[in-house]
């Protein structure tokens, strides 16, 4: 997953990061010129009535293409626009101020995928994790929650049961934390505490604590690595790896 990129909250008009396809993992580029198309708000006009660029706010959509021609997605690309004032050496030298357009995305149609969903993950699974990547964007907070939801539905495909007896023999209902405690062992991968913390992320978001896009882009990366060793086994044959390394006659 590249994280730098994601973490990009604003560009140029004229320089979209390198975002990749969702449908194929290429790159995605802009589309012809005059493709972008923006315009400042109503509430902007109204309280600008000297017209200063560094006070103009609006929105904006764009269309980018796939890159690669045997795919050829479009996603649509839409958010808000401010004005900034540019200090270059131009500006310094002759005191002419220049502004230009910086671009914050809200939500890309359809959305990005921040990390590649193993094939195998369940259906449920897989779309929390795609209304989280719809929301990445504009909520950090509600795309935390859904990946919180993404655990829940997890449990249940791996019949972990949402209610349990008490110490007393009286049922209760499970939160989380005792579901996943409860959760058993697939072909020897543990993977409790990586759910764990993808869960006090979810929680946070949940609750409406503090939370940013580095809280959901750690999410992602811990819960891409459950679902490849739950999924795709990858964990299980790093664990074998190291143990016949362990057990190489060279090693004692």
């Amino acid at each position: 997953m590249k994280k730098k990129l994601y973490q990009i909250t604003t560009f140029g008009s004229g320089s979209f990061p390198d975002y990749e396809c969702p449908k194929c993992g290429a790159h995605l580029k802009t589309g012809e010129p005059g493709l972008f198309d923006s315009a400042y708000t109503k509430e902007s006009r109204k309280h600008n009535d000297e017209h200063d660029q560094d006070h103009e706010n609006g929105v904006f959509h764009v269309c980018l293409t796939c890159t690669r021609p045997s795919c050829g997605e479009s996603i649509v690309v839409v958010g808000t626009t401010y004005m900034d004032e540019l200090h270059d050496d131009d500006y310094l030298h002759n005191r002419e101020r220049v502004f230009i357009t910086l671009c914050t995305p809200q939500y890309f149609i359809p959305p990005l995928e921040m990390f590649k969903i193993p094939d195998a993950t369940p259906h449920r699974v897989k779309e929390c994790i795609k209304a989280s990547f719809n929301l990445f964007f504009v909520s950090s907070g509600s795309a935390l929650n859904e990946i919180r939801n993404a655990i829940e539905f997890l449990m249940d495909e791996l019949k972990v049961p949402r209610k349990g007896l008490d110490a007393n023999g009286v049922e209760e209902r499970w939160d989380l934390d005792k579901r996943v405690a409860k959760m058993p062992n697939q072909d020897g991968v543990n993977v409790k505490g990586y759910l764990l913390a993808i869960k006090n992320l979810g929680n946070w978001g949940s609750h409406a604590v503090d939370t940013d896009r580095n809280d959901v882009l750690d999410a992602y990366d811990l819960l891409s690595h459950v679902l490849e060793a739950l999924y795709v086994k990858r964990d299980k044959a790093m664990q074998e790896l190291a143990k016949r390394i362990k057990d190489d006659e060279r090693a004692k």
